[in-house]
Formats: structure tokens, sequence, C-alpha cells
């Protein structure tokens, strides 16, 4: 809990009998004249009630998720640019900005080393700094279906962080439903940018 003693003895000559209840610091005392002094509320913790001018909000809270969902790339072989928004929207009660990014990549199917139109196929994932991960819509024909994971961190303002995980599946065929599997491979992603 955070107190402003400045203006808390700013209100009153004395301060005597502070208690403390709950969300806020209730100050009585005797004022200047000799009478009492008026109960401030001094301390509410952000996103309860209505807070008065004199209210210091003091954030505790870590962002929450507002929505979220499994996106699904086609098996057609392209690189597909996934960002926060296409796997979750979090928001905060304090903070207008929050940011959400990926600190790691997993893949339930080893990356095949394949010829291309093009020559030797690129890998399957690559980050893009702070902003998406680049994902490729590739599943094995013979297998159930490949499924991305993508460990997500969201950072409000004031550095409180919810961690979270998204899926992204890419079917192996069109009318089939991708089954996650342990990770045949992963990638740190968590130092490809340092945006706070």
């Amino acid at each position: 809990m955070t107190v402003t003693v400045a203006a808390v003895l700013g209100a009153c000559a004395t301060g005597e009998g502070d208690v403390e209840t709950g969300d806020e610091l209730v100050i009585s005392c005797v004022g200047r004249d000799g009478g009492p002094c008026e109960l401030i509320p001094r301390i509410a913790e952000c996103g309860y009630g209505v807070h008065p001018v004199e209210t210091v909000v003091v954030d505790t809270r870590p962002p929450a998720v507002v929505d979220s969902w499994t996106p699904a790339l086609p098996a057609d072989d392209r690189m597909h640019r996934i960002g926060p928004k296409d796997c979750v929207v979090v928001e905060d009660a304090c903070s207008p900005e929050t940011h959400v990014v990926f600190t790691r990549i997993a893949s339930d199917e080893p990356v095949v080393q394949r010829p291309t139109p093009y020559g030797w196929q690129v890998p399957d994932v690559l980050t893009e700094g702070c902003e998406a991960v680049l994902l490729r819509g590739y599943a094995d024909p013979n297998g159930n279906g490949r499924v991305y994971t993508l460990d997500w961190r969201a950072i409000d303002g004031l550095g409180h962080t919810l961690d979270g995980t998204c899926e992204v599946h890419v079917p192996a065929l069109p009318a089939s439903v991708a089954v996650p599997e342990p990770p045949a491979y992963e990638i740190d992603s968590s130092r490809a940018c340092r945006p706070f």
C-alpha cells in the first residue's frame, strides 16, 4: 500500500489514530483550530468504486485476457505472419499501454528439408522482432496436422505481467483437425526485442 505522507500531514496539524481499513487508509486527527478533521480516503485500488480527487490510485493488478482465438493456417507451404492480436486481446484497468510479445515458439512437427521450386526450404519459423512471427503453413500429409505453440507475455505500463499460450493449427487436409502433440523443437524468442 502507498501512502502520500505529505498530503496526509497537509490536511491536519497533527495526525492521531490513523486506521487502515481494507483498500483505503482513513485519517482521523485534530485540526489547527482544535476541532476534528474531515475523514479523508487516501488509498484505493484501481478498478474498485469511485475515486475522488483526493484518492491516490495504485495499480496492483496485472493485465487480464478479454478474448482469445486459435488461428488456423492453410497447408499452402507459405509463410504467414501471426501477431499477438491474432491470438489474444488483453487490457489493463489502469494502464492504457499494454504490450504483448511472444516469448517462445514451438512446433509439434520437425523441420523437413525438402526441395521446392525455389531451392531448399527455408526454416518453418522466423521471428519478426517484437511485432510478430512468421510461421510456415505446412503439415506432414501423413500426419495429424501441425500445431505451433506460441507463449506470450502481456506487460502493462508499471511492469505487471500476465503469461499465456496461443496455438496455431495447420490441418494436414482442409476438412481435418490438427491435433497437438509434444514439441519436436522450440525457439526462445524472449530476447528478440526489449520494448520496455
